[in-house]
């Protein structure tokens, strides 16, 4: 689909932009020639002709108002970081439309009912990042991967949302080279009592997942190839093998009894000890033949 002015508009008709800009104090003047839109829509039709500078902003916006005249100099002026509020209110209305739209009207009531099952948690956070390519020459702040052409940049967002109130809890920006991995203890920063946390195998790591359960808080992660498994319903010291189990046995022994699903009280770690539910859910074959292509 392509992207043009009318298509910009109308989704920031729909966020209602204008009123944003105003409970932000972003827009203070009420005969002002630029408004929330104008800035906005200025922005994004500079991203499409391949500008990335104050400058072909400004102009964009000049394009966007008869008889306006603004500088780069102006434009940073207004750009501080007192105004940040407002990017804040936009990232609200952009998650809370892309968590609503990803759900298909037909089975909104089934959803409805599916999830009233986390109402027994305070919050259901849910943490990823996504990488996005930025100008060359921010390579010094976003260094990306190498490549023959010489330098890229690639900046990194890592965003923890709450699936129960459709906003966001936590905002950082870094680089490509910022993994998952070292952002997992992020989340001690903002978890409370009764929360649950999910987060794929990227941000694996059990002494986390410790201090996740001294907080009182529950995890959900998927398993990491390689960490070992115990029994939890022996007494012996993890030294004796016949205590260790293997997730490959499991799987296998399960299937020869016909079934689908696995679910098993185990400990993580030889040196950890974390007590944690093993959940394991087999693939429809059509789903599992497409995963081994």
């Amino acid at each position: 689909m392509k992207i043009n002015k009318s298509k910009i508009t109308k989704k920031l008709l729909s966020f209602d932009v204008e009123k944003g800009s105003k409970a932000t104090n972003f827009i203070k003047r009420e005969d002002g020639k630029i408004d929330g839109e104008t800035y906005l829509t200025g922005f994004f039709m500079m991203l499409l002709s391949g500008g990335n500078t104050l400058l072909h902003w400004s102009l964009q916006m000049c394009k966007l108002v008869d008889g306006l005249t603004l500088s780069e100099q102006g434009l940073e002026r207004k750009l501080s970081f007192r105004h940040e509020l407002f990017a804040k209110w936009l990232l609200v209305k952009s998650l809370q439309a892309q968590l609503r739209g990803g759900f298909d009207e037909n089975n909104t009531e089934e959803f409805k009912k599916e999830a009233k099952l986390l109402n027994c948690f305070n919050r259901v956070l849910l943490q990823d990042s996504t990488c996005v390519n930025v100008p060359s020459n921010l390579a010094i702040f976003f260094p990306s991967s190498f490549t023959e052409k010489g330098k890229s940049a690639t900046a990194r967002i890592q965003l923890t949302t709450d699936l129960l109130s459709d906003s966001y809890e936590d905002f950082s920006l870094g680089s490509f080279r910022d993994n998952d991995g070292g952002a997992s203890k992020d989340i001690l920063e903002i978890v409370k009592p009764g929360d649950l946390v999910l987060r794929d195998k990227g941000y694996w790591s059990l002494e986390v997942f410790k201090q996740l359960e001294e907080k009182k808080c529950f995890f959900l992660s998927r398993f990491k190839y390689g960490v070992n498994l115990y029994d939890s319903e022996t007494k012996k010291p993890p030294r004796f093998r016949d205590r260790q189990l293997y997730l490959a046995r499991i799987l296998e022994k399960a299937s020869k009894k016909g079934q689908n699903t696995v679910d098993k009280r185990i400990v993580l770690g030889a040196k950890r000890r974390l007590s944690v539910r093993l959940i394991a859910i087999r693939l429809p074959q059509k789903v599992a033949d497409e995963s081994l292509k």
